[in-house]
């Protein structure tokens, strides 16, 4: 697994409050991996399981998100600025019905609708 694919999956894992704590984390050494509990880093747990309506909401915006980067892996190009295609995406994600989940959050607000 990619550091990148790293950072996604602990971002789904832990509550951190901003990238670097979370960078720490994934750069330190491993918790070494043995048959005891001994040195082995406990995950956190899920303690509900997700509610039909939950999984429809999840499918739903899975299903948008997809649908929306490939739009943006086809416009792709040289030439095309980061600014073009994000302006693809948040006119996608309105059309849809959708807010950008990026845009405007943080210290300082997000400026765009894709990272």
């Amino acid at each position: 697994m990619t550091q990148s694919q790293q950072i996604i999956a602990a971002q789904n894992l832990f509550p951190f409050s901003n990238i670097e704590n979370l960078t720490d984390l994934l750069t330190q050494e491993k918790p070494r991996v043995s048959n005891s509990n001994e040195g082995v880093m406990p995950l956190p747990v899920n303690n509900y399981l997700k509610t039909p309506d939950e999984i429809k909401k999840m499918r739903t915006s899975g299903r948008m998100v997809a649908e929306i980067l490939q739009m943006l892996r086809e416009a792709v190009r040289p030439g095309v600025s980061t600014a073009e295609l994000d302006a693809i995406a948040e006119r996608e994600i309105r059309r849809r019905g959708a807010a950008p989940a990026f845009k405007g959050y943080g210290d300082p607000p997000f400026p765009g609708s894709i990272r």
